[in-house]
């Protein structure tokens, strides 16, 4: 069950969270690539970074379902004007 690793795009919403979520998900792959490739040996990343990319996860959560809302057809969500309220209240807290 390979998966590919997804990079960030400033053109897409989410595009953060999924490529934390798919790194999370392939770890073990992650650090061995990582070990793998001479290139990188000063981008291995430490346990401390692992857990900060969940902490990042978690705080891009509210926001990755507030897009997805906004996305669902035939729902009185399903538009980007129906969501911005709540972007404006996530953004304040």
């Amino acid at each position: 069950n390979l998966l590919m690793l997804k990079a960030d795009n400033d053109m897409h919403w989410n595009s953060t969270w999924n490529m934390i979520d798919s790194d999370l998900k392939q770890r073990d792959r992650v650090d061995v690539f990582i070990v793998v490739i001479p290139d990188l040996v000063n981008d291995v990343l430490t346990y401390h970074n692992w857990d900060d990319l969940e902490e990042i996860m978690e705080l891009l959560a509210p926001f990755k379902w507030l897009t997805m809302l906004g996305q669902e057809r035939g729902s009185k969500f399903g538009s980007v004007g129906s969501i911005l309220w709540g972007m404006d209240m996530l953004l304040t807290l």
